[in-house]
């Protein structure tokens, strides 16, 4: 643990996680009420901090370098407080500056300088959807042939890219039944809550599926959930009742063969954030030998389990915060200097 040592510490502990108030003595400076964002303050206008009877007087840090200063996306900077605050609980591993409380094993560290911060790429059917939506299309609209061609598609003869093609040209329909289909899809229940958190957290969440576009933005759309990048093969409406399917992320290096190559996806630039998968199938294994951490479940919790992958498994939305805030600091390999001290409870 770096620059926070223990000033006094009242904390509860239940399931994993650990509530305040926290108060701390930080070596740094604290920024001022009314400094510019990312400049450090000068001690005499550093923000005091309240004091009771008998309770020491807030010392400031000699000049020297200090700690980022949060900026719009961190909560306590629209309070217009020092950070962290005394009075308000600080939840596990707080992802836009990086303070949070971590417990293991029975001792509760406070941690600084290790952020939360990531991108999540995020698989659709099966996973955010509860069920496979392309085969509920396929079924509905789709001479039964396509089942022929998704035992090719199983058999290894030809590619994900190639078996959606064929199948999806064998559909037809209008857009009033197709979107008749969408609207009895159901999605997790966790799901809008875990956007929220994602948002509120300052992660980047991506919807990244081999399935098609046009479905998932209808399904997003009538939950009331808005913003969210999709990157998928594309819906072509050639007439009222024929279609065809573009894959504009396909790679020709994909190992998979797909319409939407994930590992591609996940090699790109991050930034140096985390990458963390959330999928459920077969479309997710060349990804998830790719990113820093996967939640899994179905196939590819099989999968990660037999590659010892680093991942966890989970069944629903509303336990991915918690898995986040256990499992993202062993997934960024803390270094001994930034190791967290234990605080006495």
């Amino acid at each position: 643990m770096t620059g926070i040592q223990s000033h006094r510490l009242r904390v509860r502990v239940a399931d994993g996680m650990a509530w305040g108030p926290v108060r701390f003595r930080n070596p740094y400076r604290y920024p001022a009420r009314h400094s510019p964002r990312g400049v450090a303050p000068s001690p005499a206008s550093s923000v005091p901090s309240r004091r009771g009877r008998g309770s020491p007087r807030h010392r400031h840090a000699p000049p020297g370098p200090a700690p980022p200063i949060c900026d719009a996306s961190c909560k306590f900077w629209s309070l217009r407080r020092r950070h962290p605050p005394a009075t308000q609980p600080l939840r596990p591993w707080h992802g836009s500056c990086g303070y949070g409380i971590q417990v293991e094993a029975g001792r509760v560290f406070v941690m600084r300088g290790i952020s939360m911060s990531c991108r999540i790429l995020c698989d659709f059917d099966g996973t955010i959807a509860l069920g496979d939506v392309t085969d509920m299309l396929l079924d509905a609209f789709a001479d039964p042939s396509w089942r022929d061609v998704e035992a090719l598609w199983k058999a290894g003869e030809i590619g994900s890219a190639a078996c959606m093609a064929r199948q999806v040209a064998l559909m037809r329909c209008g857009r009033d039944a197709l979107h008749g289909v969408l609207d009895r899809v159901t999605i997790d229940p966790g799901f809008r809550s875990f956007v929220a958190y994602c948002r509120q957290e300052g992660l980047s969440l991506t919807v990244v599926s081999d399935g098609i576009d046009y479905a998932i933005h209808h399904i997003l759309r009538r939950a009331e959930i808005d913003g969210i990048p999709v990157i998928a093969n594309r819906l072509l409406f050639l007439d009222q009742e024929r279609h065809a399917l573009l894959t504009p992320h396909a790679s020709a290096r994909c190992v998979s063969a797909a319409g939407t190559c994930k590992c591609a996806v996940a090699k790109q630039p991050d930034d140096g954030r985390l990458t963390v998968l959330i999928g459920d199938g077969r479309s997710d294994f060349c990804a998830a030998d790719t990113v820093d951490f996967v939640l899994a479940k179905s196939s590819l919790l099989d999968h990660c389990r037999a590659n010892a992958l680093p991942h966890a498994a989970f069944g629903s939305f509303s336990e991915i915060p918690h898995l986040l805030a256990r499992h993202l600091p062993v997934a960024a390999g803390r270094p001994a200097s930034a190791a967290p001290a234990a605080l006495s409870v």
